[in-house]
């Protein structure tokens, strides 16, 4: 299984360049680790995986610009946050459309105090948004600054 792996990762990497060019992204580790377990799960060709991919990462730009027409707060997806989400998607067979639609709608109470509290319209989520989003929103309940607020405030 561990060379089946190893081949695998090596065949993704081999179309690293390729999929840069189309989509100007660098693919992380975590990524491609993340890539070769779904082809050796599902037994899908590497072609359809980066079809799959860029698929996926259509959807999360899609919810990131809805999420903004909704609300008129801007989110975007870190690296992290992505890789999580697509791990969501690729390894625990979660619907991506269902997933961001209710990560999003959770997040935006939390997003909303903030901006009402400073006038911040911009937000980057992390992996533990994506994982844990009441994690990542309690301190605000607790009169405390979240991670998102602190990162604001130490930017400014």
């Amino acid at each position: 299984m561990e060379e089946e792996r190893r081949v695998v990762k090596e065949m993704i990497r081999g179309r690293l360049s390729e999929h840069q060019k189309r989509f100007g992204e660098v693919l992380s580790e975590r990524r491609v680790e993340c890539l070769a377990e779904h082809v050796i799960r599902e037994g899908s060709d590497i072609p359809r995986v980066f079809e799959e991919l860029a698929r996926l990462q259509r959807i999360i730009r899609f919810h990131e610009r809805r999420f903004y027409e909704r609300f008129d707060l801007r989110v975007t997806f870190d690296e992290g946050a992505v890789d999580r989400i697509l791990e969501k998607v690729f390894l625990e067979g979660v619907s991506p459309k269902r997933f961001l639609d209710e990560l999003l709608e959770n997040c935006e109470p939390g997003l909303r105090l903030i901006h009402d509290k400073t006038g911040q319209d911009e937000f980057i989520l992390t992996s533990q948004a994506v994982d844990e989003p009441e994690e990542f929103f309690k301190p605000i309940g607790e009169g405390a600054l979240c991670p998102l607020l602190k990162s604001f405030l130490r930017d400014r």
